[in-house]
């Protein structure tokens, strides 16, 4: 009769080490895949807010100060000048040279489409739960096209605009006068874009800089001071010159 032969408890117990490590390693990997590709959803979801909002932006700044029948109705104004927060401006959309329209009854391509602008950052307070638990996050600022007119980005923690100009030697924050309105040429934009979800595994401690060698303040602690937000949330931010081709 032949002996059967059976595994030993120290085989045993080396099998479910080795099984045990095997799990661990496998676990490891998946979840270091895992935050990498959630931390690319969130770089990839930054990137589409800047591309979207400076496509709006850019196309806006190339009609700006449009004025066909020389009415000089259109472009910067004494009244409501740009500075480094909002950015407001004319342009004679459907040629009429009357004074800019502000409605748009007929749509977009109509003949009394809205001719005034008015960037800026503003509190959109949209209330999102993060991680299911109940509490909502309202800390969401963000970019305005006109007045109270709907955002066309959200999750904006900084917006600085400079203006240079045609000397190439003096770029300003705000532009006060006719002169100085006449000779702008580029409008820098400063945009600091904050992903839509924290990352438990990632700290912010960074400073981010505008264009003007300002930095932009995260958490509030001094008025006026750069500061880190020191939180778990990625950022990305975009410097971009925009030609004005009708000034």
């Amino acid at each position: 009769m032949k002996e059967e032969k059976g595994f030993t408890l120290v085989e045993l117990m080396l099998s479910l080490v080795l099984t045990s490590l095997i799990t661990i390693i496998l676990f490891t990997v998946f979840r270091g895949q895992q935050r990498g590709f959630q931390a690319q959803v969130e770089v990839s979801q930054m990137q589409q807010t800047i591309r979207a909002a400076m496509e709006v932006l850019t196309r806006d700044l190339h009609n700006l100060g449009v004025d066909n029948t020389s009415s000089g109705l259109y472009g910067f104004t004494l009244t409501n000048p740009p500075t480094s927060t909002q950015l407001p401006f004319t342009a004679d959309l459907n040629e009429d040279a009357g004074a800019p329209a502000t409605t748009d009854a007929d749509g977009p391509l109509g003949p009394l489409r809205n001719e005034t602008f008015s960037y800026s950052r503003f509190d959109c307070d949209n209330a999102i739960d993060f991680n299911g638990d109940g509490a909502v996050t309202t800390d969401n600022d963000c970019i305005n096209r006109r007045v109270g007119s709907a955002r066309i980005a959200d999750n904006i923690e900084g917006l600085e605009f400079r203006y240079l100009l045609t000397d190439g030697v003096t770029p300003i924050v705000n532009p006060t006068t006719t002169a100085q309105f006449a000779q702008i040429a580029f409008v820098e934009v400063s945009l600091l874009v904050r992903a839509n979800k924290p990352d438990p595994n990632f700290v912010n401690n960074a400073l981010y800089t505008a264009a003007s060698g300002t930095d932009f303040d995260l958490n509030g602690s001094v008025a006026g001071t750069g500061n880190p937000a020191n939180d778990h949330f990625r950022r990305r931010l975009h410097i971009s010159r925009v030609r004005l081709r009708n000034q």
